[in-house]
């Protein structure tokens, strides 16, 4: 016989948020179609509708799971600081976002999104940001 574990799988992050560590809230935000000369994105960062005031919290880093290739180069980066963030959802798109310019605003400080991905059973997502004081 045949059992299928999805009903204890779908049960996984509800029973998280349940404990109380998922404290932060998250909203993602997308870039102006337009680049200027530079590459860089011009206009207002707008915040994707699905992707606004996600519970998350702080999770800890592994070397093994996101890879963030984004890089800049390092005159224009003054100070930098690194979060490691799991989102009490999926978001099945989040793998490519990496490298489009867009950002992450978690407890109203805003971060570039160096990396994402989603676990194997489809219930959360990982987001690796950065925040970044450009001169």
């Amino acid at each position: 016989m045949n059992q299928s574990l999805s009903y204890e799988i779908s049960q996984v992050m509800p029973q998280a948020l349940l404990t109380g560590l998922f404290v932060s809230l998250a909203t993602v935000m997308v870039p102006a179609s337009s680049q200027g000369a530079t590459g860089n994105y011009t206009g207002p960062y707008t915040a994707l509708p699905e992707c606004t005031n996600i519970a998350c919290m702080d999770a800890p880093p592994s070397m093994t799971r996101v890879q963030a290739t984004e890089v800049k180069a390092v005159a224009e980066i003054m100070a930098s600081g690194l979060r490691h963030v799991l989102l009490s959802i999926c978001l099945t798109d989040a793998p490519n976002w990496a490298g489009n310019g867009y950002r992450v605003i978690v407890d109203g400080i805003e971060y570039d999104l160096l990396g994402a991905e989603n676990d194997s059973q489809l219930t959360q997502t990982r987001l690796d940001l950065r925040l970044l004081t450009i001169t």
